[in-house]
């Protein structure tokens, strides 16, 4: 009896000790003000909100950004250390008297529109921009300090709404550079699958005309085929779809032969 009694008491310290590990984020525009939420540089919201709460968070520091749904596009963004009393996560979306966004803790509890789970990018993966693949971090918003007026990132300015949206949030959610971290990691494990190179290669076709591609996912998708020729057509293939051409030359590091770099640029020469 008295070792089960132990055992059940160490299982439930583990227990606690799990679940403290984990916060919960909340924000909250007091001018009634929508946003899009990035943690991470990943966008949290489908839609434009006033007031959002992400839980799983492990107790670190994140990257937040909040950009506005609104004609200037203002943004302000905070390094964020999630802290395991969830009191202490309540961040406030408001306005001074010059009509500049700040953003910064509040005592304020608060009662969410959304409440979410977080997605986050890959960590494993960064770009030679010193950014995680999706998305670009906004350079105008300075992380480092406790508030920042800027403007944003220019990837999400097109398909932006004025507010007038029905449902769950209003506006029109902000269009992606380039295929989600975790989606993309779903289709790359699937043409990695594929056991015959014209399989991978019709699949990873299927999957480029569906979604925007940034270079560096193209070049990953291009590294799991084996034949010089079969990158070559996918890498022409894939053109049309990436979402950041002027960096297409990048797709020169997976050919090995110089005809195969020189056949892609006159491609893209003749586009």
């Amino acid at each position: 009896m008295l070792k089960k009694t132990f055992f059940i008491l160490i299982m439930s310290i583990f227990a606690v000790s799990a679940f403290a590990q984990h916060g919960t984020f909340t924000v909250t525009s007091n001018s009634n003000q929508k946003f899009w939420l990035f943690i991470d540089d990943v966008l949290q919201n489908e839609y434009s909100t006033h007031s959002i709460r992400i839980q799983g968070l492990q107790l670190i520091s994140y990257r937040v950004r909040v950009e506005m749904d609104n004609a200037d596009n203002n943004c302000v963004g905070q390094v964020i250390q999630i802290s395991h009393l969830p009191h202490q996560n309540n961040y406030l979306v408001s306005r001074d008297r010059h009509n500049n966004y700040l953003f910064g803790r509040t005592n304020t509890p608060a009662n969410p529109f959304f409440v979410q789970t977080v997605i986050l990018p890959n960590y494993a993966y960064l770009s030679a921009y010193q950014q995680y693949l999706y998305p670009g971090f906004n350079s105008s918003v300075n992380y480092g300090q406790s508030q920042h007026k800027g403007s944003t990132y220019k990837g999400y300015q097109s398909g932006r709404g004025g507010g007038q949206g029905q449902g769950h949030g209003h506006g029109t959610p902000p269009q992606p550079v380039c295929m989600p971290q975790h989606d993309f990691n779903k289709a790359f494990t699937v043409i990695q699958g594929e056991r015959f190179e014209d399989s991978k290669l019709k699949t990873a076709k299927q999957i480029a005309s569906n979604n925007f591609l940034c270079v560096a996912q193209i070049v990953q998708i291009c590294r799991l085929f084996s034949f010089e020729q079969t990158k070559l057509d996918f890498a022409k293939f894939a053109y049309q779809y990436c979402v950041d051409k002027n960096n297409y030359f990048q797709l020169n590091e997976v050919f090995t032969h110089t005809s195969s770099k020189d056949e892609l640029r006159k491609y893209i020469e003749r586009r």
